[in-house]
């Protein structure tokens, strides 16, 4: 698949390089944690008007399922961890 293109699916992936024209998709990710590494990234989520804006070093907690759009904000590469949800989801209840 052509990150360029098309959205990268993101399932169990612990990290991730996106350069300035890649999109991930993370689907139903309630819980998990994005963490930047380095860089800077936009992050959006299905059904939420905010969208979040991520420096290196900065995280923030999946607020909610559906689909959650991750890409590099003004800078030709970041580097983000997906960590796994700290609480059970729907899926697991």
């Amino acid at each position: 698949m052509d990150a360029y293109r098309s959205p990268v699916e993101l399932a169990e992936l612990s990290s991730i390089g996106l350069t300035r024209r890649s999109v991930a998709r993370l689907s139903n990710g309630r819980g998990k944690r994005v963490r930047v590494e380095s860089g800077t990234a936009w992050l959006t989520q299905a059904d939420c008007n905010d969208d979040v804006i991520l420096r290196a070093g900065e995280s923030f907690c999946i607020e909610r399922d559906g689909a959650t759009l991750i890409s590099a904000l003004n800078v030709p590469f970041a580097l983000v961890t997906i960590e796994p949800a700290s609480y059970p989801t729907s899926a697991g209840l």
